[in-house]
């Protein structure tokens, strides 16, 4: 899962914080604005650790 390390890596300095916190809301527009797909992406890391 290296490509999964590498999204992991590009969003370290917002989403080590609060990863797993309520305050998700308050990230999505970083997201979505510096990523294409962003809200795509975090949702499929958020979820994916939330299901391991």
């Amino acid at each position: 899962m290296s490509s999964n390390d590498q999204l992991q890596s590009s969003i370290i300095p917002l989403s080590i914080p609060t990863y797993n916190s309520p305050n998700i809301p308050a990230y999505l527009p970083y997201f979505t604005s510096n990523f294409p797909g962003g809200f795509k992406i975090y949702l499929t890391l958020n979820l994916g650790n939330l299901l391991l």
